[in-house]
């Protein structure tokens, strides 16, 4: 687990998770991308806490559509406590980059689950 101090806590009182998703597509070296990869835990089960701030909106695309859901974890307990935002467009990055997310994140999504009637609202 990576901890970025200017992330703030995204966990509420009642226990629920606000996480945004955003797509990479290979492309040039993302600087700021960079700077928070050399951060990354180098193992699954590692948990570092970054030194660095990072304004989270630098990281969010040029534009400014994306979908919203509510949803579960992507891995066991799946508990249903995330209410997910996910950008429509991705972030330029390099297959490097992109290579470092993949051999860090193994085995963390799920099947496509049933919309079990929820709404996604598309902003």
């Amino acid at each position: 687990m990576l901890k970025i101090p200017a992330f703030g806590n995204t966990q509420t009182v009642s226990g629920n998770l606000a996480v945004i998703g955003i797509f990479f597509e290979e492309g040039a070296e993302n600087a700021l991308l960079q700077s928070f990869i050399s951060h990354l835990p180098q193992a699954e089960d590692d948990t570092y806490e970054a030194a660095d701030t990072y304004d989270v909106s630098s990281f969010l695309p040029a534009g400014t559509h994306y979908y919203t859901y509510g949803g579960s974890l992507t891995t066991p307990p799946c508990s249903e406590i995330v209410t997910w935002i996910v950008m429509e467009e991705p972030i330029e990055a390099s297959l490097d980059q992109i290579h470092a997310f993949e051999n860090l994140m193994h085995e963390n999504n799920r099947p496509i689950q049933d919309t079990h009637g929820r709404t996604i609202k598309e902003f």
